[in-house]
């Protein structure tokens, strides 16, 4: 089992900074974001003796609390109270933790995946299968769907809204070393039992890699993107697991981010038909 390095230029976020962001979106939804070169295309085309990435996530000592708000807009739909999980961990495995692995510029289209959101909440993302991650953001029971998941630059996003009430969906890019320079991308209102549909065109990701979604009526309504090109993605689940497969023989580098404990790398040589294993230790990122 191979063990992440974390001497690279991905170190954990400065904390101070994160838990400002994480904490201060009482006005709503947000997207963040950090560099990326979004210009590279995606092209698909078969895989032929292709390897495979798998691993564990892991978190080690106590975990930030869970977050607490009082609903005070349409209680009888969201709940008197809310219950924010940002560190989900079960045994020392964490889930919610986006695996990607960078520079993969052609292989398996992007496939049919479905992630929920946790109750009592059951919005959901859902993506379609073909040449690009086009993403469904299904919110129900006032939640968005997950804490954390991906989104691809150029490519439409479906807002849809069961909910009988008016969600405001605001997002940010955010900018700087420290991640406190916010910009406004779109604020838009999604009534009740409707639909709208949002770009991130590369020109609003400049820069920028990490996007939050939030909702200016329901301040618990928050979770987290991070950008993509290629379908060559996981996020870990309950058993803080994650598999990649159909990579084509090559080098790469492997990153683990989550929107509280900040990001890892490490570097994977996969050969014909080959598996790698990882284990990523995201416990330095947060400091009880």
């Amino acid at each position: 089992m191979l063990n992440e390095n974390t001497s690279g230029g991905h170190g954990p976020w400065d904390m101070e900074a994160v838990r400002s962001v994480v904490s201060g979106m009482l006005c709503g939804c947000a997207l963040l974001i950090a560099p990326v070169d979004l210009a590279g295309a995606y092209d698909v085309a078969d895989v032929v003796h292709g390897g495979a990435v798998s691993g564990t996530a892991i978190f080690a000592g106590p975990a930030p609390e869970p977050r607490r708000f009082e609903v005070k807009k349409d209680a009888d739909i969201c709940g008197q109270e809310r219950v924010l999980t940002d560190v989900d961990v079960r045994e020392g495995l964490l889930s919610g933790v986006v695996i990607v692995l960078e520079d993969v510029r052609k292989g398996k289209p992007f496939q049919a995946r479905s992630y929920a959101g946790d109750p009592p909440g059951a919005g959901r993302f859902t993506y379609a299968a073909g040449g690009e991650a086009a993403l469904e953001i299904r919110s129900k029971g006032c939640n968005f769907g997950p804490n954390a998941a991906v989104v691809m630059a150029e490519t439409a996003v479906e807002f849809v809204n069961e909910d009988p009430m008016t969600h405001t969906v605001h997002t940010y890019a955010v900018f700087g070393r420290e991640k406190r320079i916010h910009r406004t991308l779109h604020n838009r209102d999604l009534r009740a039992h409707s639909s709208m549909e949002e770009t991130f065109t590369a020109q609003h990701l400049k820069q920028s890699q990490i996007v939050r979604i939030g909702c200016d009526r329901h301040e618990f309504m928050q979770n987290w993107l991070y950008v993509v090109e290629s379908p060559y993605f996981a996020i870990t689940g309950r058993d803080g697991s994650f598999a990649i497969d159909g990579v084509p023989p090559g080098s790469y580098d492997l990153i683990a981010w989550h929107p509280l404990l900040g990001m890892r790398t490490h570097s994977v040589t996969l050969r014909d038909d080959e598996q790698v294993d990882v284990t990523f230790d995201l416990s330095s990122g947060f400091a009880p």
